[in-house]
């Protein structure tokens, strides 16, 4: 492959790693194990995010299935928007994981711990810019592994407070053409996350959770932070 030397690429990468952090850990909002309400009554999770950092803002849905204990899966769409660069980005991203109860509820609705093994898989288009008068097409593979645990508290009959902490290692391939060529130049980075935040859960069916999430070996790069709207619906009535 022939790489080929657009623009200075210092300030555009730090933008596009800064948002590789923050998109993971966005869409892979599962359940307890990620603060989030219980698949236990409900199969279908229904999800909003908004993310924020010094130089990017996303608002992104998703849409998860799971149960009880076992694995779950989903899909999730965002919209990217960087403070320095006129273009947005559009993230597409699937997860997969598997739910892994720590203790034995009493009855159906009890709280208990979880600690999940997570995995997502996403491609971002965008964000496109022009250079010299060329126009030049963005897109980045993003890719995490990792784990994730939590421990409901319950506050009320109602209400749960559910904290949860998280590390993931995370890749991301990103890659810058000219329109209608062949040419491009790639750059690749690895490079960890600790996930930290405490959702409140109302009814097993609703969700607000505040998250930070913390770069680790991503040098000046700035802690992101999220909160998520969720609702759970389907199963038994």
């Amino acid at each position: 492959m022939t790489q080929i030397r657009l623009l200075p690429r210092t300030r555009l990468s730090a933008c596009l790693l800064a948002a590789a952090v923050l998109l993971p850990a966005a869409h892979a909002s599962a359940q307890t194990c990620t603060g989030a309400a219980s698949f236990n009554t409900h199969p279908v999770r229904v999800g909003g995010v908004l993310g924020t950092g010094d130089d990017l803002t996303t608002i992104g849905a998703d849409l998860l299935f799971g149960q009880a204990a076992g694995p779950f899966g989903g899909v999730g769409v965002s919209l990217d928007d960087f403070d320095d660069i006129d273009e947005s980005a559009t993230t597409i991203q699937g997860t997969l994981g598997y739910q892994v109860p720590i203790g034995t509820p009493t009855r159906r609705r009890a709280p208990t711990a979880e600690f999940c093994p997570i995995a997502t898989l996403g491609y971002r288009l965008g964000p496109d810019f022009t250079s010299a008068g060329v126009d030049i097409e963005n897109r980045t593979l993003l890719a995490s592994a990792g784990f994730s645990i939590g421990a409901p508290v319950g506050l009320s009959t109602a209400v749960n407070l559910v904290p949860f902490g998280g590390l993931r290692l995370i890749y991301t391939r990103n890659s810058l053409s000219p329109e209608n060529s062949d040419l491009e130049t790639t750059d690749t980075d690895s490079y960890g996350a600790l996930d930290l935040g405490a959702g409140l859960t109302f009814n097993d069916r609703f969700t607000v959770r505040p998250a930070v999430t913390v770069p680790i070996g991503l040098e000046g790069a700035d802690s992101r932070f999220s909160l998520l709207f969720a609702l759970h619906f389907g199963g038994p009535r």
